[in-house]
């Protein structure tokens, strides 16, 4: 936030939230091998695109 989060405790918060809610949902209804194949995926992408 402007002005820096020392400053806006609050909205560092609600944004932080925010932010850890859309990731967990991300894995929701996932098995620990899909999200592990996931990030396998993903890590193999890495300098593909170049």
């Amino acid at each position: 936030p402007a002005g820096g989060a020392h400053r806006h405790h609050a909205a560092v918060m609600d944004s932080t939230r925010a932010v850890i809610d859309k990731f967990l949902k991300d894995f929701d209804g996932k098995s620990r091998l899909e999200t592990r194949e996931h990030r396998r995926e993903k890590f193999l992408a890495i300098g593909t695109n170049l």
